[in-house]
């Protein structure tokens, strides 16, 4: 995406959650043209954690900005039992952690955040709570600078999953939120356009799921009708706007009755059967018979990859946005 107004980047970045109280509209207004590299963070559950990256570019001395594509990976962590003594409240330790970003090599320099690293260090001393400790380190140290300041290695614990996406200023670009999605397995919808990069209308849209770092694009369907054709088996829990957050990819909480026994879990839309599958709180999936509903007849098969994203299509906003 290129424009010649940082404050039209910083808010389009804003839209995407690419942007927060780090990134300082003053910061983009440098005489000479340079490159800086963003970093951010945000946990969208207990157990994971979503990085991203970007190169901001200044291409002529302020008359023109861009970011061409994020990097985005998640790191799942299995889920921490916490220590608590007289002196260590490893619960509230994470909360002290989460506010800082450490992955910026200029994290120690943050108000607070060396005397947390202090506290991370003492804590590991406590035999009850050391566990605990080292759970934490390894779930916010590792792969930081961070890591080579402890004096002895941290174990290889949780999940990395990695993908790039461009920024391209369109209505089909991917957020944070659902990158974080599709790096789960789950599916994202998002609004077709043609080859000039206008919204197709009526308005369809088009099912994508990442697959070996590549984005793979499906058929829609009948999203309501899909939810109808659920066996009795499966009931949900009362969501508002279950649509809409189906759409962006997130789970639907949902119990499955198997033969009286209630299992907790969730829905994630698949469009390669045009309906859902449930997955348990433990990552388990169990079978459902649901019938396909409202296939439309497409090819199902193509697939998008990453580079072919890096082709504009439509701007979402900003009038001073090039194609």
């Amino acid at each position: 995406m290129k424009t010649n107004s940082p404050e039209d980047l910083l808010a389009y970045l804003q839209e995407l959650y690419l942007a927060d109280k780090w990134l300082d509209p003053e910061l983009l207004r440098p005489r000479t043209p340079w490159k800086t590299d963003v970093q951010g963070q945000y946990y969208p559950t207990e157990t994971d954690i979503v990085r991203y990256n970007y190169a901001l570019y200044n291409l002529d001395k302020g008359k023109e900005w861009e970011v061409v594509f994020y990097t985005v990976y998640t790191l799942s962590f299995p889920e921490i039992q916490h220590a608590k003594t007289a002196l260590i409240d490893t619960a509230s330790l994470e909360k002290e952690l989460k506010a800082f970003k450490w992955q910026e090599r200029s994290v120690l320099s943050q108000p607070g955040s060396a005397l947390t690293q202090a506290k991370v260090m003492e804590a590991r001393e406590n035999d009850i709570a050391r566990q605990a400790v080292e759970m934490l380190m390894c779930k916010y140290w590792k792969g930081t600078p961070m890591e080579k300041l402890v004096p002895y290695p941290l174990p290889e614990i949780g999940i990395r999953k990695e993908m790039s996406f461009p920024v391209t200023g369109q209505i089909d670009d991917i957020d944070i939120k659902e990158a974080y999605h599709l790096l789960q397995g789950r599916a994202v919808n998002k609004p077709e356009i043609n080859s000039n990069g206008h919204l197709i209308l009526p308005l369809k849209g088009q099912w994508l799921m990442a697959e070996n770092g590549h984005l793979k694009e499906y058929a829609d369907f009948d999203l309501r009708g899909a939810i109808e054709a659920l066996p009795q088996v499966v009931q949900l829990e009362k969501m508002r706007n279950i649509l809409s957050k189906a759409n962006s990819g997130q789970p639907i909480p949902a119990c499955l009755d198997n033969n009286s026994e209630k299992i907790q879990g969730s829905l994630w839309v698949d469009p390669r059967i045009a309906g859902f599958r449930f997955i348990d709180k433990k990552g388990t999936e169990h079978s459902l018979s649901i019938p396909a509903v409202g296939r439309k007849k497409r090819d199902v098969s193509n697939i998008r990859h990453s580079a072919k994203l890096q082709e504009p299509p439509k701007k979402r906003k900003s009038p001073s946005v090039k194609r």
